[in-house]
């Protein structure tokens, strides 16, 4: 590793974890240079406050934890992104509508 890559390395407060959650949704969305982009199924739980910009409220990749109201942002309006909405009940949290869109 250079020095300069090891220094910013440092000043870098997030987990490895989240250093390679970012790296595979960065790899998802088909930035650094990727040829094409990659298809995944991902799962990005947000709720519409948030996802219309309003509040900032950590969203969730399912599997993996939060993730910035941002990126979640920039991976449900992405052009190839496919919205399954699922409404939860809120008092037992169990979905009671399910619809997909394009």
């Amino acid at each position: 590793m250079s020095g300069g890559v090891r220094r910013r390395w440092r000043r870098d407060k997030r987990t490895m974890d989240r250093l390679r959650l970012d790296a595979l949704v960065e790899r998802c969305l088909g930035s650094h240079g990727c040829a094409g982009k990659p298809k995944a199924q991902i799962f990005v739980h947000i709720d519409l406050p948030t996802l219309l910009g309003p509040r900032d409220n950590p969203a969730e990749l399912a599997g993996c934890g939060d993730i910035s109201p941002e990126l979640a942002r920039a991976i449900a309006f992405d052009a190839d992104s496919v919205w399954n909405r699922i409404i939860d009940e809120p008092m037992t949290g169990l979905p009671v509508d399910f619809a997909r869109r394009r």
